[in-house]
């Protein structure tokens, strides 16, 4: 017989709140909503856990779940543990970000991070003064479970299931172009835009296939001819060409006015672009990720608050 200290040993106590809202709500999909997890990672909880326990814990009847005997005895006593766990870890003080040496890693495109960094950095070095945060490049885009990497800012995309992502803003589309480009003088509808190349970052791969769904709606056929490595490089691109730099207005503002460059305010019919914040699950009851995440968000908002002003 194992001893009481080896069966413990057997049990993964991060399993037991997932198991907790399985119980109550004895289904994977809310259990996923409720604790902003993929359906996929519950499913898996559920396999471990009723590898754990000895029973299935939840069995289908007819088109939902239902509680076997040993899960609603357990559903009681989850309770009493969570409640013990609960209190233990909340006894812990906060960590104080005035002497926390954490180096934070954010993964997004080049110019963005400059745009951030501008407003992100200064406001580390007045409240978390030992605190570093390290930009690395977007691409090539990585994965959360493989690369040390606290936060990703980024466009739409395809992300892990373990990742937790926060839309921080939708912002409208605009066209950087040379001074002297032809469309700076006629009206810029889906039609005239095709008569020119678009130029887009590689961090807008996925964004480029709605957008050129958004122009077969007019009858009209765009084809990925331009891609480069960042926003920056697309406006160079567009600097010494006829081509348009396709990106967010945030990153256009400051990049038309240091390349002393145009705007175009492209059709409405387009589709905005979205400023996503994403991270690994592991991080979300981590303190000193909770705060260094929100100002993050503060300094993107702000940021883009500006821009519409």
């Amino acid at each position: 017989m194992k001893s009481r200290s080896a069966q413990l040993a057997r049990i993964d106590l991060n399993l037991l709140p997932i198991l907790d809202v399985l119980l109550n709500t004895q289904s994977v999909a809310k259990t996923a909503q409720v604790l902003s997890l993929s359906s996929p990672t519950v499913s898996r909880a559920l396999a471990k856990l009723r590898e754990t326990f000895h029973d299935q814990l939840l069995v289908r009847s007819g088109q939902r779940l239902v509680r076997t005997p040993k899960a609603e005895t357990l559903r009681a006593e989850l309770k009493v543990i969570l409640a013990l766990t609960e209190g233990l870890t909340t006894r812990q003080p906060k960590p104080d970000m005035a002497v926390s040496h954490r180096i934070f890693k954010i993964r997004c495109d080049g110019t963005l991070a400059g745009i951030v960094s501008r407003m992100l950095i200064p406001l580390l070095q007045q409240h978390a003064p030992q605190t570093g945060v390290h930009f690395i490049g977007e691409s090539p885009r990585g994965d959360f479970r493989a690369d040390d990497v606290d936060l990703e800012l980024s466009g739409r995309r395809e992300f892990p299931p373990e990742t937790v992502v926060k839309k921080l803003a939708e912002v409208p589309l605009v066209g950087v172009v040379a001074n002297k480009h032809p469309l700076l003088t006629m009206p810029v509808t889906e039609q005239s835009l095709m008569a020119y190349p678009h130029i887009l970052a590689t961090i807008q791969s996925e964004f480029s296939q709605e957008l050129n769904a958004s122009l077969a709606g007019f009858g009209l056929h765009r084809g990925d001819q331009y891609m480069v490595p960042s926003f920056f490089s697309a406006a160079l691109s567009a600097q010494a060409s006829n081509g348009i730099a396709t990106m967010p207005g945030i990153i256009a503002q400051p990049l038309h006015e240091m390349l002393n460059m145009a705007q175009l305010r492209l059709p409405d019919s387009l589709p905005p672009a979205e400023i996503l914040c994403a991270w690994h699950v592991k991080f979300r009851d981590d303190y000193e990720h909770q705060w260094f995440r929100n100002q993050v968000f503060d300094c993107v908002q702000h940021i883009v608050n500006a821009s519409i002003e």
